[in-house]
């Protein structure tokens, strides 16, 4: 009985408008489109002799000053320094990102991070555990969220 239902099997779908209302709020379901240009450009940074200056944001609100360096072998990861300690994070080992005011609201820190657009939290799948930390700038942070998405998508 497939009597008034006129769907065609090949017919494209219907592009969905969203309302006027609801700008800056990234959908779950929407794709990310990784710019490679950004990828290259944060690998080249992370790369680099320096690294990145990052801060790792503790629980109590302090921020710990460290270095966020790229390590391509054995897998894609970020290694992460302090003074005389490193961690390594292998990329596909970030189960997601927490970036924007809801998620970064997640964070259990005393800092005041929600509308800091230089944070993110670096969810770990094995754990769960969730390292939140503040790039030197916006501009950063978001070419390290290209750089996860570039491995999450491969």
């Amino acid at each position: 009985g497939g009597a008034g239902d006129d769907s065609q099997a090949g017919a494209p779908p219907k592009e969905s408008v969203s309302g006027s209302g609801v700008s800056g709020d990234e959908s779950e379901h929407e794709p990310f489109i990784v710019d490679p240009a950004k990828v290259k450009e944060m690998v080249k940074l992370l790369s680099s002799e320096d690294g990145a200056a990052i801060n790792i944001i503790l629980h109590n609100g302090n921020f710990l000053p460290c270095v966020m360096r790229y390590a391509a072998n054995p897998t894609p990861s970020v290694v992460i320094f302090n003074q005389d300690k490193s961690r390594t994070v292998a990329l596909n080992a970030i189960q997601e990102l927490l970036t924007g005011p809801e998620k970064l609201k997640r964070i259990e820190t005393k800092a005041d991070i929600t509308s800091d657009d230089r944070c993110c939290g670096l969810v770990l799948q094995a754990t769960s555990h969730c390292i939140p930390l503040q790039f030197k700038e916006g501009r950063v942070r978001e070419m390290f969220v290209h750089l996860f998405e570039s491995e999450k998508n491969k």
